[in-house]
């Protein structure tokens, strides 16, 4: 491989990892606004329920909130069993 080639595939990489960079802020900022709306116990049980199958609908009714608060406080439940894991581990 040239180094223009080794370059442009290092300039790739940089920009894969920038995108992905992005997406976790996202996620997080996302996951934090449905924190502080809902509460993590909520967020927690969403996510509890949709490990068990239940879509975010079912879910919704269940916690009494609408679809896509209930997919948002999943992801949010998601994101803070993953982070607790991780604090875990580390």
């Amino acid at each position: 491989m040239n180094e223009f080639a080794k370059l442009q595939q290092r300039a790739q990489d940089l920009a894969t990892i920038e995108q992905v960079d992005r997406e976790r802020a996202m996620t997080i900022t996302r996951a934090n606004r449905a924190i502080r709306k809902y509460g993590v116990p909520v967020c927690m049980e969403a996510f509890k329920y949709s490990q068990q199958g239940e879509g975010p609908s079912t879910i919704g009714v269940y916690l009494g909130i609408s679809t896509t608060s209930a997919n948002s406080a999943i992801n949010a439940g998601r994101y803070l069993a993953e982070k607790t894991k991780f604090s875990l581990k580390s």
